[in-house]
């Protein structure tokens, strides 16, 4: 049986890895600003599991992010949380903000509240592209 572990973790980690696809930014148009809706998260679509907690399953159920003119941005994301414990849930959301510039084709966010984090993005036949942490998101404006 062990052998068989054994077997099993080598191909999944051999599997795992052979997959990934590195994601490059489109050049962004200059008409940037609106209201952005979460269609793709690192290739799922909402609602879906997001992250667990020792008491909790965090599932993302939709996420909003706003372009607005003048260089600031603000996004919300709304999760539903289901209790491990006894099987309760009940919606929450959290949001973030900051501010944008725009050079080289690309849009450069930086977070400033709800977090410190620098990340970028391109807008393409209203669809924004966002590169956080490594993961490729999609919204549609």
């Amino acid at each position: 049986m062990r052998k068989y572990l054994v077997a099993l973790v080598c191909l999944v980690a051999v599997g795992c890895g052979s997959d990934k696809v590195t994601f490059t930014l489109p050049p962004s148009e200059t008409n940037i600003e609106g209201t952005f809706l979460l269609t793709l998260a690192d290739g799922r679509v909402p609602p879906y599991a997001a992250f667990f907690t020792s008491t909790d399953e965090w599932d993302l159920t939709s996420d909003r992010l706003y372009i607005v003119p003048g260089g600031t941005w603000a996004d919300t994301t709304f999760y539903t949380v289901f209790s491990l414990r006894d099987g309760s849930s009940e919606p929450r959301a959290t949001a973030t903000a900051g501010t944008y510039s725009v050079s080289n084709s690309q849009i450069h966010f930086t977070m400033t509240t709800g977090g410190t984090s620098v990340f970028d993005g391109a807008v393409k036949s209203n669809i924004l592209y966002v590169l956080f942490n490594g993961v490729q998101y999609q919204y549609k404006r």
